[in-house]
């Protein structure tokens, strides 16, 4: 079942949150997510989502092409994104 499209909430939030931790951010909002995100030369999708917020069929279907989304729903979420790529690079 596909979702409404809409923006959610606290994409705004989100996009300052990581802007302020370094990542560079690229607002895409199509179906694929709502955000490109790069710190140094790590580049991810994210997908804003609220507490309650889903997939929509077409991300459903990438991320089981193998395309990497990862769900936002928070500062908190942004923080330990930037924790988890710069431990990787701690690991490099």
């Amino acid at each position: 079942m596909t979702y409404a499209r809409r923006t959610d909430q606290n994409l705004e939030l989100i996009v300052v949150a990581a802007r302020k931790c370094g990542f560079l951010c690229y607002v895409r909002n199509d179906p694929l997510g709502d955000l490109d995100v790069q710190l140094g030369g790590i580049h991810e999708v994210w997908e804003c989502k609220n507490a309650k917020g889903r997939f929509t069929d077409g991300q459903e279907a990438h991320r089981k092409k193998g395309w990497i989304i990862h769900t936002i729903r928070s500062v908190e979420d942004v923080l330990e994104r930037r924790k988890r790529i710069l431990k990787g690079w701690a690991q490099a």
